[in-house]
């Protein structure tokens, strides 16, 4: 998942993916230098599970960039997306 400046709805964004039913899962997160305390919310996330798999992005390069870098680091058979913003209650 592509992060940045998404604090206020980064919560809700990963909780989606925590509850789903399938639990066998990693949730990578690239943080895309931040500077709204994303980060120390995916670290926060990262500590009470240990699915949440937080990394700040080295540069800024965008979601396409973010989403690369989190591929790079995947263990699993399976991929699917997720932003971070946007969503709906």
């Amino acid at each position: 998942m592509p992060v940045y400046n998404s604090a206020a709805t980064l919560g809700a964004a990963v909780r989606s993916v925590l509850t789903q039913t399938h639990s066998d899962l990693e949730l990578l997160v690239t943080d895309d230098q931040s500077s709204d305390g994303s980060m120390d919310l995916l670290r926060e996330f990262a500590e009470q599970d240990e699915r949440v798999l937080p990394e700040s992005a080295p540069e800024q390069g965008g979601a396409g960039r973010a989403r690369n870098l989190a591929i790079e680091r995947a263990r699993g058979d399976y991929i699917a997306f997720l932003d971070s913003e946007r969503l709906s209650s």
